[in-house]
This record gives structure tokens, sequence and C-alpha cells, in this order.
């Protein structure tokens, strides 16, 4: 998920960020049959989370905090990490 904008006012600290339209990989599970991802679906979800979280500890980031709820996926099958809540550098 992507920061567009960070704004700082005298009260409140307000981000803008990007629109990420889907549901969480907790809930597209429980959608499956038997709850199950067939193995191509799960390599491809696996190779996406690896290179995502190459990407955050490349430049020292750690989530810290991830969970199926924390993963977002599109109708292409693209993943999302969400909730930098717990995440540190």
């Amino acid at each position: 998920m992507r920061l567009i904008e960070a704004i700082d006012s005298v009260n409140h600290v307000y981000l803008v960020m990007e629109y990420v339209q889907g549901i969480s990989l907790h809930q597209y599970m429980k959608n499956q049959p038997s709850s199950r991802l067939a193995e191509d679906a799960a390599r491809s979800l696996i190779r996406q989370l690896l290179s995502i979280l190459c990407y955050m500890h490349e430049r020292g980031v750690s989530h810290r905090d991830i969970k199926l709820e924390n993963i977002i996926i599109d109708k292409q099958g693209v993943i999302k990490l969400i909730d930098f809540g717990f995440s540190c550098s």
C-alpha cells in the first residue's frame, strides 16, 4: 500500500493512502473449497509476499505483524501488505 501524502495539522496527522480494492487473504482462503489453495495459486502468493518482504528489508523496514488479515488480494491475484502499525525501521 502506497503512502501518497502526509498532512500535519496542529491537532492531527492525516495520511493519504492508496485505495486497495480486494479482500483479506484470510477471507479469500475461507471462500476456497476446503479453505485450501491450489499449489500454483499458493506458489504465486508466496512469491509475491517474499518479494514484498525483500523490498522492505532492503530498506530497513520490518513489518512485525504479518498475518492473513494484513494481506489484501485483488481480483487479478495481486497482493498488497497493509497495516504497518507495528513496523519499525
